[in-house]
């Protein structure tokens, strides 16, 4: 062998491509395991986004049902409020009539002064719950006003 055979520049082309060839192996093998890793995180990142959104799904169904349930608890109770009140007023009426018969029947017989008598002393008595049963429903209209702005106020916020 030839002493100066290692400044042979054939020889250290070789060498060099062959170093070459071995970078550009570990880059690529580099890139090939950054890749797999990639693709595992984007698949553990997508499971993990269905499942929220499952859950998300699930919650949704569970909030639309219990508005639905609410509504027609809603529904129910301003049912029966209406049936109520037209009661209400229907025996409001039905004690103005009554008022006025007896009213009707009592001028005939008009007691002496200071004296209320029967039919006096009804009408004051059916004249102060008239007010009253007017006074209710003056508030339960108001607070049914507050009740519909409420809810209102809390469709709009979970839509």
């Amino acid at each position: 062998m030839n002493p100066l055979a290692w400044l042979n520049p054939g020889r250290w082309l070789l060498y060099l491509a062959l170093l070459a060839a071995l970078a550009v192996g570990i880059y690529r093998l580099d890139q090939s395991r950054q890749q797999i890793g990639y693709d595992k995180a984007q698949a553990e990142y997508t499971a993990a986004a269905l499942k929220a959104e499952q859950v998300a799904r699930a919650k949704e169904q569970e909030l639309l049902t219990a508005q639905t349930k609410v509504e027609a608890e809603y529904a129910k109770h301003k049912k029966i409020a209406a049936a109520d009140a037209g009661a209400a007023a229907d025996e409001l009426d039905r004690l103005r009539n009554e008022l006025a018969i007896t009213s009707a029947a009592s001028k005939d017989s008009t007691p002496a002064t200071g004296d209320h008598g029967t039919g006096g002393l009804e009408r004051e008595l059916l004249g102060n719950c008239s007010q009253t049963l007017q006074g209710v429903a003056r508030e339960a209209d108001r607070l049914e006003t507050k009740v519909v702005a409420l809810q209102s106020y809390i469709t709009d916020v979970c839509h």
